[in-house]
């Protein structure tokens, strides 16, 4: 008699343990990848008189794991928000750009609610594009052309003086890191200990390249590339699998060296899936 409620308690805990695995599962490919959510911060920055409204968005990576409606709606929310400015760290897609009319029509709705600036990210080169080898090499023509045609203005180792709200912002773009891309000398002033004239707003896909910008002039850096770490680690918060050498920038706002860098948990995702690191529109309130 004993032997067999042992048996049946048995049973009820692998069931129950099945059950489990077959929920989190379910919600990791199914649910969470598609939980928006805009994450408002207010980010202190010299130079700033009036309030500046800036969206940042990266990781969009259309594909089939996310679909052009999933990117559609982040733009809606986006929009929404009636920024006075947009920047889109990099990776449009995750292998290959299909169905570019529909793209354009999405990211237009960007650059119709203000202007929009955006760098490259690694698979905007063409699958990952380690150390400087794509192999898709039409890739990042395609991207250009789906940009351009969007109405959102790539900045590659470029950088452009706007006006926004009255005052001078200078946004500056930079190549993808593991593309062998970045070039800030190219575009930045060597540090002299002075602030900058007009505050230097950097567009980096992945953090990681922060090393190579010490010795520059600037005031916040926009990335993206982590997804936030894509799987967080209940009440540890770690991220294992961010794929950045400093692990301890994988998401938020960051003082750095006097500067501040802020990276977003991005819109998309690779292999569809997440788990306790919801996709996210970053709001950032300057001022």
């Amino acid at each position: 008699m004993r032997l067999r409620l042992y048996i049946w308690i048995f049973v009820g805990v692998v069931v129950a343990a099945l059950f489990t695995v077959i929920g989190l599962m379910y919600y990791t490919f199914n649910v969470e990848p598609f939980r928006l959510r805009v994450n408002r911060l207010p980010v202190e920055i010299s130079g700033i008189d009036q309030p500046v409204k800036l969206v940042h968005l990266a990781d969009l990576h259309r594909s089939e794991n996310v679909p052009l409606s999933h990117i559609s709606r982040a733009v809606d929310m986006a929009v929404a928000e009636k920024p006075d400015l947009v920047c889109v760290t990099g990776d449009f897609v995750d292998f290959d750009l299909d169905g570019s009319e529909e793209y354009v029509k999405v990211l237009s709705k960007l650059s119709a609610a203000a202007p929009t600036y955006a760098c490259l990210g690694n698979h905007d080169y063409g699958v990952w594009a380690m150390n400087g080898h794509s192999r898709n090499p039409d890739l990042k023509d395609k991207i250009m052309r789906l940009l351009k045609d969007s109405g959102i203005i790539l900045l590659e180792n470029r950088k452009e003086t706007l006006l926004v709200n009255g005052q001078e912002i200078v946004l500056t773009g930079l190549g993808n890191l593991w593309s062998g891309k970045v070039r800030p000398e190219n575009v930045l002033d060597i540090n002299n200990d002075s602030r900058p004239a007009s505050p230097v707003i950097v567009l980096s896909h992945n953090p990681d390249s922060k090393d190579m910008l010490k010795k520059y002039k600037w005031n916040l850096m926009l990335s993206g590339h982590t997804h936030g770490g894509q799987f967080r680690a209940p009440l540890l918060g770690s991220t294992p699998f961010s794929p950045v050498l400093d692990k301890s920038m994988t998401e938020g706002l960051h003082q750095w060296n006097g500067r501040q860098i802020h990276i977003t948990r991005g819109v998309g995702n690779l292999f569809g899936a997440r788990f306790n690191c919801r996709p996210e529109i970053s709001v950032l309130n300057l001022q």
